[in-house]
């Protein structure tokens, strides 16, 4: 030992030569460093000295540094990897419990909208129907249009809508325009003339602005007469309340499709 630190201090071949052989043999038997970094042997009861094919590190701190710090890598890396598992598992959780209506495991993407088909033998007796998937989930009487010309789509304020795909652009319960409590909003549309316009298009009932009955009569639903409208397409009270606590259980139809 003291030639090791006599070797570090600068003692050089010298100093690792002048330490006495004894005191080396009870620290460090059976052999020393040699200047050359050779283990020399030093057999029991016998002054017979030989050099030895293993080789060692000049120096044996900087071994235990290097033992040290290999051993603190290997630490680092199994918390990184327990740190990765853990962020993985928490990833793939969240991915899972998604909000209702987004991508997420537990809650599959369905294929939602609304859908009227025009009666051509009456016009205030069409269906609108809420499709799933290819299927029918709801269904609702409705009707879209007034008078002689109620099945004539290019005529404003009188025909039904356009047959066509519109965007739904928003749902109300208390709309305070003509229109009053519950209204779906629709896309503008053309008729079939090719310029014809169709705009200010909903899906409502007749209510007062909170959703109950009211005196005038376009506020009240007083029968089947009710189902007559300038264009947009008409439900009765219930029904249209019914269907809007069906999407806030099963999410918000963002097209309407219109056939017949």
């Amino acid at each position: 030992m003291d030639a090791l630190e006599n070797e570090r201090d600068g003692g050089g071949m010298r100093a690792g030569r002048s330490a006495a052989p004894g005191s080396c043999r009870r620290r460090r038997w059976p052999g020393i460093l040699d200047v050359a970094g050779s283990v020399i042997i030093r057999a029991r009861g016998t002054s017979t000295r030989s050099r030895s094919s293993i080789r060692m590190p000049e120096n044996t701190m900087t071994r235990r540094v290097a033992r040290t710090a290999a051993a603190a890598l290997t630490a680092a890396s199994l918390v990184a990897l327990a740190g990765t598992a853990t962020t993985a598992q928490a990833d793939d959780k969240d991915a899972h419990t998604g909000a209702k209506g987004t991508h997420a495991g537990k809650h599959p993407i369905h294929v939602l909208y609304l859908k009227f088909v025009k009666n051509k033998q009456d016009h205030t007796d069409s269906r609108l129907y809420v499709v799933r998937d290819g299927s029918v989930v709801k269904s609702y009487r409705a009707g879209s249009g007034q008078g002689p010309d109620a099945m004539n789509e290019c005529r404003v304020m009188k025909g039904w809508l356009p047959s066509g795909d519109y965007s739904v652009k928003g749902y109300e319960r208390k709309h305070n325009g003509d229109i009053k409590g519950y209204a779906i909003a629709l896309s503008n549309a053309t008729c079939k003339d090719g310029k014809t316009a169709r705009k200010d298009l909903f899906i409502h009932s007749e209510m007062t602005r909170d959703g109950g009955r009211g005196g005038p009569e376009s506020q009240r639903w007083d029968g089947v007469k009710d189902y007559n409208s300038n264009g947009c397409i008409k439900l009765r009270p219930d029904h249209i309340k019914d269907m809007y606590g069906w999407f806030e259980k099963n999410g918000w139809p963002r097209t309407l499709k219109v056939v017949g």
